[in-house]
C-alpha cells in the first residue's frame, strides 16, 4: 500500500520530518538586513528588499502567550492557540495540540508537530502544524 502525501492547508510553511513525529518550520532570511521571518515571504517585512533566502527555523519554540478558542470553529471542539518564539526571536502563531485544560504554560518549551484539520464545508482534511508540550501530558 502506498502512502499518500497529506494535503497541506498552505504549502511551504513547514516540512514534516521523515519520522512523521515533528515538523520543521520554514522561513526566509533577508540577505540585505538579516531579518528572519515566518512564513517564507517574497519581500522582507523590515526593509522591503526582495533578496531573501529560504531557511529552516527548527521545530522547537517557547510559548509567549496562549488562549483558548472555545467555539471550536476550526477543529470542531475548543482548542488552544499561542504565540511562540522560534529561532532567533521569530514569533509564530499556531494551534496548541492537547487538552484545553492542560495546555503548555507561558515560558514552556514546545515542539511543532503535524496537525490535521477536519473536513469542513471548505474541503479537507488538511494538514498544518501545531505546537505540543515537550513534557509528557502538558504542564
Amino acid at each position: 500500500m502506498t502512502e499518500s502525501r497529506p494535503e497541506f492547508i498552505i504549502e511551504g510553511r513547514f516540512e514534516i520530518d521523515p519520522s512523521g513525529e515533528t515538523v520543521t518550520l520554514l522561513g526566509s532570511r533577508c540577505t540585505s538586513c538579516g531579518a528572519l521571518q515566518h512564513p517564507r515571504r517574497e519581500r522582507c517585512f523590515s526593509c522591503f528588499d526582495s533578496a531573501l533566502q529560504d531557511c529552516s527555523l527548527g521545530s522547537e519554540a517557547t510559548v509567549w502567550s496562549r488562549s483558548v478558542e472555545r467555539l471550536g470553529l476550526v477543529v470542531g471542539k475548543p482548542f488552544g492557540v499561542c504565540w511562540a518564539e522560534v529561532a532567533e526571536g521569530v514569533m509564530v502563531q499556531a494551534i496548541l495540540d492537547g487538552d484545553v485544560d492542560d495546555l503548555p504554560g507561558i515560558g514552556e518549551r514546545v515542539v511543532a508537530v503535524p496537525f490535521t484539520l477536519p473536513e469542513s464545508e471548505i474541503g479537507g482534511p488538511y494538514t498544518t502544524f501545531a505546537f505540543r508540550s515537550k513534557t509528557e501530558g502538558g504542564t
